[in-house]
Parts: structure tokens; sequence; C-alpha cells
């Protein structure tokens, strides 16, 4: 008698059950990167004045703009306006598109969270996972985000300043807990030179990894001891295997997912 064995028979079933999950978790992944990268060229050929050239190069080399997504999704954590808005801007500055195009960022960021929503909107894979995860449904979530600009004058004025930039981009990585531990970044001057002048100290769990976009060239990284003294300088940092998050190593002692390490693909070398 011939026996017919499809791969669910060979396979245990808790076994089988946790490779169906990362599988589908990666097929979610992909799917609702391209509908992200999709909708920000979408809003970009919108409008001329946003260089497509500069588009491009985000999407294919920018970790904050992948953060974006992953935060929605994954980390539970709410994306606004604002968080669009830093992102974009930072982006813009590493590549000297920032100055004078403060304001246009702006609009680009809530052209694009409008955009994007209205996307969820109309995909129910989109729609049912963010409303599954997070408990809200989507038009909630519209109506707490919508008001985020209204300080316009503040944000703008951040805009204005690469120094106050980056530390408003770099404090939305804080845990701001105070018992957590403690990283200082130093970051370039108004002439894009590393000033050791220049430092924001942030604090992350103990046990967590960092969100993409962390670790950036021409930056540099220091882990600080209880009494907010330099303990270990970073060695190494690299994407993790899953890709959503930033993984380094500041010392033998303090790794931060060291079992995600690849030193094939260093995104921050000492």
């Amino acid at each position: 008698m011939r026996v017919s064995l499809s791969v669910k028979d060979l396979i245990p079933k808790a076994a089988f059950l946790i490779l169906n999950r990362i599988m589908s978790l990666l097929l979610f992944d992909r799917y609702a990167l391209k509908a992200w990268y999709r909708v920000i060229k979408k809003v970009a050929h919108n409008n001329s004045t946003i260089d497509n050239g500069f588009i491009d190069e985000i999407i294919i080399h920018s970790g904050g703009v992948k953060r974006i997504l992953y935060k929605q999704f994954h980390s539970l954590e709410k994306v606004t306006i604002k968080d669009i808005v830093f992102t974009l801007a930072m982006e813009a500055l590493e590549c000297w598109e920032l100055k004078n195009n403060e304001m246009r960022i702006v609009q680009f960021s809530q052209a694009l969270f409008t955009n994007w929503y209205e996307e969820i909107l109309d995909n129910s894979i989109l729609k049912g996972k963010l409303e599954g995860k997070t408990g809200k449904t989507i038009h909630s979530m519209i109506e707490e985000y919508k008001n985020d600009l209204l300080d316009l004058e503040n944000i703008l004025w951040i805009l204005k300043s690469p120094n106050n930039l980056r530390k408003e981009y770099f404090k939305t990585y804080s845990t701001n807990k105070e018992y957590d531990l403690k990283i200082r970044i130093y970051y370039p001057n108004e002439q894009n030179i590393l000033d050791k002048s220049n430092t924001i100290d942030i604090s992350i769990g103990p046990f967590d990894v960092f969100e993409r976009g962390f670790f950036k060239e021409g930056y540099d990284y220091w882990l600080l001891d209880e009494v907010s003294e330099k303990k270990a300088h970073l060695i190494f940092a690299t994407i993790s295997k899953d890709r959503k998050k930033e993984v380094a190593i500041f010392s033998e002692e303090y790794c931060f997912g060291i079992h995600d390490i690849n030193h094939e693909k260093a995104i921050w070398l000492s």
C-alpha cells in the first residue's frame, strides 16, 4: 500500500507551528515593507519639489525609515507624524538636503502619514495585523495622532538646527528610565565634523537591543557607568538576523544581541 507523507507529517506539531509562525512573520514583513516603500514613492511622485533620488536613497539605505514600520507592527509603539518628521529630517541632514527644505519635510511627512493610514485602511492584511496587535481601530489611531504637529513653530526651530535635530532624533530611542543603562552619543557639529562637545545621553534596557537607525557613521558611542563616566567604547554594530533591530558589542562583557552578531555586515566599526 502506498503511503503519502506531507511535510506536516514529518515535522512534530510544535516544531511545525513554530516554523509556520516564523515563515508567516517573514512573509508579512516583506509584504508590509513593500507596501510602505510603495506609499513613500507615491507621495514623493505627487510633488516635483521632492528629489526622487533622495527618496530612492533613503528607501535602500535608511534604517530609520524601516524602523517606523517595525515600531508600528512589532514594538506596539505609536508612530506619529513627528516621528516621521524627525526620521526624514535626519536622513535629509546626512544627505545635505535639509537646509531650506524644513517645511517641505514637514509637509511630506504629513502627506506620508495620511497616505500610509489610507493604505492600511484599504488593506485587510495590514489593518487586521495592526488592529489585532494594538487593540485599537485604525480610525482611533488617526484621531489620536492627527494633531501631533500643533507645535509646528517649535518643530521647525528644531529642524533648522542640526544640533537640536540630532538630539531630538536620539531621544526617540531612549527608555527615559533612570535605572536603565546609559549610552553617550557624540555627534557631528554644523560643519559635519565629530565634535566631543556635542553629546546626548540616552537610556536603554539592559536586556534590549537597538531599534534600526540608531548606529550611524560619523558618530561615536560610549556605554556609561553608574556615575555617567565612560565605561566601554562601541567596537562593532550590525543589523540583527531578522533585520528588524541593530545589535552591538561594546566589550566582552557588554554585548547587545550577541547571538545576532554578523561580523560580515558591519554598520559601525571602531
